[in-house]
């Protein structure tokens, strides 16, 4: 196994002076603009069937007056009429368009209908807009989710479990990274090394090297140089990764949400007569993440060490749409490599 020093002489040749220097070239890719192109889509799109498309006046003005940004994320998002606008210079808008362009054409994945995506330049970046269906919903964690009877959280757990079965039963398209194979968003830190782009990879064996060689990488700078080598709990982890994943039987190509968890989970309650509630439905929301990676990466992605107490139990019965749990290889890589950014 390679020391510590070995592994940032190689990805560091201009050396550095100090922690200080080391830190802000380990998060230079922050601070350079990811290379187009960034989608193979063409961009502007306009749906065949959509409502009126908003002008950009109409969006400013409706990001100050009826702003959701704290519903949908960290975008700037607004609601206007019966559409809702994603705006900002952050690529990953153009990267969410393409996915859900994907999943409308090769799913049955419930998402919201994209009516148009178009840039308008800008300095000193380019400002990017989606426009998709608003769809009515909350979210339903913490003190909400506690709220609920024991009847409506298996209901609305099964429906979050349905929606990742349909999304895991999209076929294989034989390869890791993005879709139409394209390479993985910069802001995967899963294959990243230093600001390069990753991918895709045919096969697992190169997907696992080259993950090997990003918790290499994120094991060493994550230290003070300082430190003269690796911690052995370090060690130890390093050791088993490659051994750990090649015995993975969760290998296969399948699409992956990144982001998953309660903050992307639109709920909506169906009432019947007299108001009673008798179904819900649930959507999920920010797909900007969506990769094909190995089966297991999914349950890793949607553990609770974030979330409220009980998430446990709600991810048990989220994934018991999941052929295989992957107990192994999810405490791996969420428990163990505590220094893995995914």
């Amino acid at each position: 196994m390679r020391t510590k020093a070995e592994v940032l002489k190689e990805h560091y040749p201009e050396g550095y002076a100090d922690d200080q220097e080391l830190f802000r070239l380990k998060y230079k890719f922050l601070e350079v603009e990811v290379p187009k192109p960034w989608i193979v889509t063409k961009s502007p799109y306009e749906a065949p069937e959509h409502p009126d498309i908003p002008s950009v006046d109409e969006i400013e003005k409706a990001m100050e007056e009826n702003r959701l940004t704290q519903r949908y994320g960290h975008h700037d998002v607004c609601r206007i009429g019966n559409c809702v606008v994603k705006g900002g210079p952050q690529h990953t808008i153009l990267l969410e368009a393409e996915n859900l362009l994907f999943l409308q054409e090769h799913s049955k994945v419930r998402t919201p209908k994209v009516y148009a995506f178009f840039s308008v330049p800008k300095e000193p970046y380019d400002i990017h807009y989606l426009v998709t269906e608003f769809i009515e919903g909350e979210h339903i964690y913490g003190e909400k989710w506690d709220a609920l009877d024991d009847e409506a959280r298996e209901i609305i757990c099964s429906k979050i479990s349905e929606q990742f079965r349909l999304l895991r039963a999209v076929p294989s398209e034989g390869y890791y990274g993005r879709v139409y194979h394209q390479a993985f968003p910069s802001a995967l830190s899963l294959c990243r090394i230093r600001e390069s782009n990753s991918g895709p990879y045919d096969s697992y064996e190169d997907l696992v090297s080259a993950m090997y060689a990003s918790a290499e990488l994120r094991a060493a700078d994550s230290v003070t140089i300082n430190v003269a080598d690796h911690h052995p709990h370090t060690l130890g982890l390093l050791s088993k990764f490659k051994p750990l994943l090649a015995r993975a039987t969760g290998y296969k190509p399948t699409l992956t949400h990144m982001d998953a968890g309660p903050v992307n989970y639109l709920v909506r309650s169906i009432k019947g007569v007299g108001g009673k509630v008798v179904d819900w439905e649930v959507v999920i929301i920010d797909w900007d993440s969506l990769v094909w990676l190995p089966a297991f990466v999914q349950a890793a992605r949607m553990d609770p060490f974030s979330y409220a107490e009980g998430w446990e139990q709600v991810l048990q019965k989220i994934a018991g749409g999941f052929d295989d749990p992957f107990t192994e290889e999810r405490d791996f890589i969420v428990h163990d490599l505590t220094f893995y950014e995914l």
